[in-house]
């Protein structure tokens, strides 16, 4: 019985373990996404790149005033959980034609979101099946 018990212990950790660093990942790689995001958006009063924002499990229709990049909004992804869903969205009135129609010095073609969405997706996946 005393193996059987062992064994269990071990396993509860090795799942513990597994879990904790899956969680990390998922931090990791929102947080790496949120930043690039952040980052290619086209600056030029700031505005879009300040509207860059994280919720967990829901989003809201509110813009920032601020016009600095949303670093604190960062923060939140320290409280994900597997499971959790996980929002990065802008709600100024003129992000989707930044998205879909623009081409600037800055961002050359249009579609950086979309491209980061999938980079963050394969990212993820990867990250998760070396666990």
């Amino acid at each position: 019985m005393s193996d059987l018990n062992t064994f269990s212990r071990e396993l509860d950790r090795a799942f513990e373990k597994n879990f904790k660093l899956s969680e990390q990942i998922v931090r990791k790689v929102a947080f790496d996404g949120h930043r690039e995001i952040v980052r290619q958006t086209p600056k030029d009063t700031g505005r879009a790149q300040a509207n860059w924002q994280i919720e967990i499990n829901g989003a809201n229709d509110s813009e920032v005033d601020s016009v600095s990049p949303p670093d604190e909004e960062r923060d939140k992804l320290s409280s994900v959980k597997l499971g959790d869903v996980i929002h990065i969205f802008n709600n100024v009135e003129y992000i989707l034609p930044l998205e879909f129609d623009h081409a600037s010095k800055q961002v050359p073609a249009s579609g950086w979101v979309r491209s980061e969405a999938i980079r963050v997706e394969n990212k993820l996946s990867e990250a998760l099946k070396a666990i």
